[in-house]
């Protein structure tokens, strides 16, 4: 194990994760510094240089359409109201559930919305899904129809030659966990299309600015602000109350993609200190400029 008391210190630098991803080439350069450690010549600690990566597999989109044919009857008085859950097969084997499709009433030869997953999801092309095909119930307890498992290049390899896959079932009467029961049942993977998405550090890295604005609602449903339970509440103890819990976990966040860092901020359903109710009044107390500097360091 490394022992950091070993190692000669550099230097540091502290900047936040927006200082790097709004560079255009989100590429941000800190001069090194020091702040506890007493080192000599303070100038020459350099530069770090700090570049923001984002993962392929949250871009890539993986679009399909199944449809299957000649399912078996699952209801006593009508046909069987079919649905696909597809899922991510763990490294210990358990399926993890990644989307599902809609239901179909009556329809043993069904054709599914656009299913769509992106590389995440699925972790790799080789990783093996399992598709299951459901009977819909509304007690919720679906019977199942049939499975496949396969992965996404063998998926993509199904539609280009147009071949079927049979839905298994494990085997009722075998002794083998691992027997399965080929049913005449088969799914179909009718388009498979892939494509990216333009994702925030996108929109951000092109020079996108977000303008963030608050409007906080004072009107009596809030309830007493003296008592505990209203969500104006104001605490002896510092603990913020239901507003402003939400401006500093979402303001504090937003506000650092704001360019000008001035956050318009109105009050409704209230008496401000020197007028009558208003439904559209200033937080600051200013009668012209309804700006602060910065949501965090105003609650």
């Amino acid at each position: 194990m490394l022992k950091l008391e070993e190692q000669q210190f550099l230097g540091e630098a502290i900047c936040n994760l927006s200082d790097v991803i709004t560079k255009q080439n989100r590429l941000f350069t800190l001069k090194l510094g020091v702040s506890e450690h007493n080192l000599p010549n303070p100038s020459k600690f350099g530069e770090l240089t700090v570049q923001a990566e984002e993962s392929a597999g949250s871009k890539a989109l993986m679009e399909m359409v199944f449809h299957c044919s000649d399912l078996e009857i699952k209801d006593l008085l009508s046909k069987s109201d079919p649905f696909l859950l597809i899922s991510r097969m763990s490294e210990n084997g358990t399926p993890v559930p990644i989307c599902k499709t809609e239901v179909r009433k009556n329809d043993l030869n069904p054709k599914w919305k656009p299913v769509i997953m992106n590389l995440q999801q699925v972790g790799s092309k080789e990783n093996p899904l399992m598709i299951e095909c459901f009977n819909f119930s509304s007690n919720g307890k679906h019977d199942l129809v049939g499975k496949i498992v396969k992965s996404v290049a063998e998926l993509e390899n199904m539609y280009h030659s147009g071949n079927g896959e049979n839905f298994f079932v494990p085997a009722s009467n075998a002794h083998d966990c691992h027997s399965k029961e080929v049913l005449k049942s088969q799914v179909y993977v009718e388009k498979y299309l892939e494509n990216s998405r333009h994702t925030f550090i996108d929109y951000i890295s092109a020079g996108c600015q977000l303008n963030l604005m608050v409007a906080i609602d004072y009107t009596a449903s809030n309830g007493n602000p003296r008592l505990p339970d209203s969500l104006h509440y104001i605490d002896p103890s510092g603990r913020p109350n239901a507003y402003q819990r939400v401006i500093l976990e979402i303001g504090d966040i937003l506000q650092y993609y704001d360019p000008a860092k001035r956050i318009p901020s109105w009050g409704y359903g209230a008496r401000p200190i020197d007028g009558p109710v208003s439904h559209c009044f200033n937080l600051n107390g200013s009668t012209y400029q309804p700006e602060v500097f910065y949501i965090i360091s105003n609650i």
